[in-house]
């Protein structure tokens, strides 16, 4: 079962068990667990408010990932997207969303002038989960945040290149492209590398191959560039990896490292294939998009805020081109992935028959699991030999999700 997979999987069951009990729809939730502020009878609705550089720098639609979980977990999904210059419209938005008494907002915050509304929203007493873009503003708040670290991120990418022996990069920007999370990944780098690479500003301006067209001749003109490094979205990274396989074809000697955040472009697998360094780091935004809205309707049925203050990293992912098609798939739109249409997934759980604490939980596991199309196996009195037969069976087919007991 794939390490993604796996992953998802403890995620999932995890939040399940740190707050008492989940079930999900038309299954009931314990009275000790349940908000005081939660209706069973009202469907929730959440308000998704995010710039436009969320969705539109990766070639999937992450949107598919918030509505599939919403879906599943029957609640309803405002979703609100706006190009990053009309901060006021976003402004706006969370303040009606805040008038409208959504049940919570799920929102990136790309710059200051949003910062501000969200902190009205969090002093209106709206749960508020910040996702893709703002990780230093939601921190200052005190916010879940789902999405990855871009500072970090950008150390970690200069990194990468510097061990394959690269340390003069070009890097990238794509100018259409206005947000903060790409001047964070450019210090990041530039704090690994010891100094600041220059930055070349390219506009796309819907005419991608003339974009492709000068970084070819500017890298072609300055060979003291060993390397090139595409700040982000799926047009830097089809500009990069065009741009850089022209150059490399031309010149069979030259060597030349390729770094892109987010996988996209017509010619990145031809790229990797025919040359050994060229990586990139994914970010995962299905799961980004998705995950926000499990968080957000267990605080809302629960008011648990399971995650305060703490991020959860959707990346980065190693991309090379023995990991692209793994990464690519699991980037596709499906909570289950496309070689996998069902999973087994063997629950060890003590006293979960009945009435009890851990049979509770079972129940929310059941409950989840039927809605992802997995299939849960519980054993109701595990001996030792029985155990040893599920140790065996989770290196081949199960993934095996182990919770210890509880007084409640």
């Amino acid at each position: 079962m794939p390490k993604l997979y796996f992953i998802l999987t403890l995620f999932i069951f995890n939040l399940i068990r740190q707050t008492t009990q989940l079930t999900f729809q038309k299954t009931t939730i314990p009275q000790c667990a349940t908000s005081q502020h939660y209706d069973p009878d009202v469907r929730p609705k959440i308000a998704v408010i995010s710039h436009d550089s969320a969705i539109s720098t990766f070639a999937q639609n992450p949107e598919q990932g918030a509505r599939d979980a919403a879906a599943i977990l029957d609640v309803q999904i405002d979703w609100n997207r706006h190009f990053i210059n009309s901060a006021s419209k976003m402004i706006a938005d969370i303040h009606d969303a805040v008038d409208n008494k959504v049940a919570g907002i799920i929102v990136t915050i790309p710059n200051e002038d949003v910062l501000e509304a969200v902190k009205y929203a969090v002093s209106q007493h709206i749960p508020v989960i910040a996702y893709n873009a703002g990780h230093a503003y939601a921190e200052k708040l005190g916010l879940t945040r789902v999405m990855i670290d871009n500072f970090e991120t950008g150390k970690y990418i200069a990194k990468e290149l510097m061990n394959r022996g690269y340390n003069r990069p070009l890097v990238l920007q794509i100018t259409t492209i206005k947000d903060t999370s790409f001047f964070s990944r450019y210090q990041g780098a530039a704090e690994t590398l010891g100094f600041k690479p220059e930055l070349m500003a390219i506009s796309d301006s819907n005419d991608t191959q003339k974009a492709i067209a000068q970084l070819t001749s500017y890298l072609e003109q300055y060979t003291s560039f060993d390397s090139v490094i595409s700040l982000g979205g799926y047009l830097g990274t089809d500009i990069v990896s065009s741009a850089a396989l022209d150059v490399l074809n031309r010149n069979s000697s030259r060597r030349l490292g390729v770094a892109f955040f987010d996988t996209g472009g017509r010619n990145l697998t031809t790229l990797m294939n025919q040359h050994p360094d060229v990586f990139g780091v994914s970010q995962l935004p299905y799961y980004q998009a998705a995950l926000p809205v499990f968080l957000m309707y267990l605080r809302i049925t629960t008011g648990h805020n399971v995650y305060n203050n703490q991020t959860i990293n959707t990346g980065p992912l190693l991309v090379t081109n023995e990991t692209l098609s793994f990464v690519r798939e699991n980037e596709q739109s499906t909570l289950i992935p496309l070689s996998a249409k069902e999973a087994r997934i063997g629950a060890i759980l003590p006293n979960a028959q009945g009435d009890t604490y851990n049979g509770a939980i079972m129940t929310g596991i059941r409950d989840l699991a039927t809605k992802l199309n997995w299939e849960v196996l519980n054993v109701v009195e595990v001996r030792l030999l029985e155990f040893e037969t599920l140790k065996k069976k989770s290196k081949t087919m199960l993934t095996i999700i182990k919770l210890s007991s509880k007084a409640h």
